[in-house]
């Protein structure tokens, strides 16, 4: 690190010890901020506002009172809630109480819609938190858009001008919900007349 300066990176997860686990990702989105940021980096994470998530016991913050994220043909707003990890790491969590307060954190019809709500509340949110970050680092399906859009509805806009992505799977037979079935919602197109979704 001596001669690399440090990094402004986001880390976006549909979960995370301590505050939801569903199975191994949890563990190691929890794990890793920590780790980065003992390298000297400047990390942010970022989760949706569970039902299951105790704003008292986790001292929650409510730091931005509404962000209105489209969703195509639609408006969602959204408010952006900060508990910490760790040595005082930012956790910022997307509450839409529409979307996230449920009994369950997967298994529904619309997780599709949910979770570009999410991605797209989380990218929004950046904005009115003047964070803008070097590295976007996703996590399995639920947020796997966001490095589609860095390169479509977010490729001129200079708030993200510099901004790289990371994706990683951790498990590749959990593959989510199909683009197919998200009624226009991820603004998806095909890439390059390749066929290939491009988002």
């Amino acid at each position: 690190m001596q001669d690399e300066r440090p990094l402004k990176i986001l880390i976006i997860s549909a979960e995370m010890v301590p505050f939801v686990k569903v199975g191994g990702l949890a563990d190691v989105v929890g794990a890793l901020p920590k780790s980065l940021q003992a390298l000297g980096h400047d990390i942010r994470l970022a989760m949706p506002r569970y039902g299951q998530v105790d704003p008292t016991r986790f001292h929650l913050e409510t730091i931005v009172d509404a962000v209105s994220v489209n969703m195509s043909n639609f408006q969602v707003p959204v408010s952006v809630r900060r508990g910490t990890v760790g040595d005082a790491i930012p956790v910022y969590m997307i509450d839409a109480p529409r979307y996230f307060e449920r009994e369950n954190i997967y298994g529904y019809t619309d997780d599709g819609e949910r979770f570009i709500l999410f991605c797209r509340g989380v990218l929004e949110a950046l904005r009115f938190l003047d964070w803008s970050p070097d590295i976007i680092h996703c996590h399995d399906w639920h947020t796997g858009i966001v490095p589609n859009w860095m390169h479509t509805i977010y490729h001129d806009d200079p708030f993200y001008a510099q901004t790289a992505t990371v994706y990683t799977i951790h498990n590749l037979a959990y593959q989510g919900i199909s683009l197919s079935a998200d009624r226009g919602i991820s603004k998806c197109r095909r890439y390059h007349g390749t066929g290939y979704p491009f988002c």
